[in-house]
């Protein structure tokens, strides 16, 4: 296993992931203080993106199999399960 990311599960094979990336962010309110300069308070997680880039070679068998990930992943951005917020979309992470 590579990646996973809530119920949805990405091999090393079928795919060849190139490169990758992560992005997140979070929310700072700022606030007035009386007699002191302005504070900031943590007010929440905000987006975060993963980003894979990779190859899907289609005469593979193994690759023919692993577009059911693919659908997963499809199916998942459509029904907004695994968006940020969810608990699939905190359960991110990588093994060796």
């Amino acid at each position: 296993m590579l990646w996973q990311v809530g119920p949805l599960t990405i091999s090393r094979r079928p795919y060849n992931i190139e490169e990758w990336s992560r992005e997140a962010s979070a929310s700072w309110a700022k606030k007035e203080l009386l007699g002191r300069r302005p504070d900031r308070e943590f007010t929440g997680e905000g987006e975060e993106k993963l980003s894979l880039k990779g190859r899907l070679h289609p005469f593979n068998r193994r690759a023919i199999a692993g577009l059911s990930s693919l659908e997963l992943a499809h199916s998942l951005c459509r029904s907004g399960q695994g968006r940020h917020g969810s608990p699939q979309s905190r359960r991110l992470s990588r093994a060796g």
